[in-house]
């Protein structure tokens, strides 16, 4: 599975398994406010992910956002970004069609 099929997929619900590689995991400790902690969980669930997977997927989207694949640290070649882009604008349409609604409902 390519970066930007992982992408894609993690636009969904669902982190697609073989986009983790547990044979080069690595543990980290980090610490965060208790806040943030709960949002994690709370969009963890949302999401059936673990909270690990949670954290994982935000930011290994924050590096594709970027433009630098996190698996290599290289830039995306423009044929990788294609299908990200339309992930971040269909992403984006919907939001629109949200805050228009939210928009029809103030004037209401």
């Amino acid at each position: 599975m390519n970066v930007a099929e992982c992408f894609i997929d993690r636009c969904s619900t669902l982190l697609h398994p073989r986009c983790m590689n547990d044979a080069s995991d690595t543990q980290m400790n980090l610490r965060m406010p208790t806040t943030l902690r709960t949002r994690i969980a709370e969009a963890a669930a949302r999401n059936r992910r673990t909270a690990t997977a949670e954290v994982l997927v935000r930011l290994e989207d924050s590096f594709r956002r970027d433009g630098i694949d996190p698996t290599t640290g290289e830039a995306l070649s423009l044929h990788e970004l294609a299908p990200i882009i339309a992930c971040l604008a269909s992403r984006l349409d919907g939001m629109a069609d949200v805050f228009e609604d939210l928009k029809d409902q103030g004037s209401s």
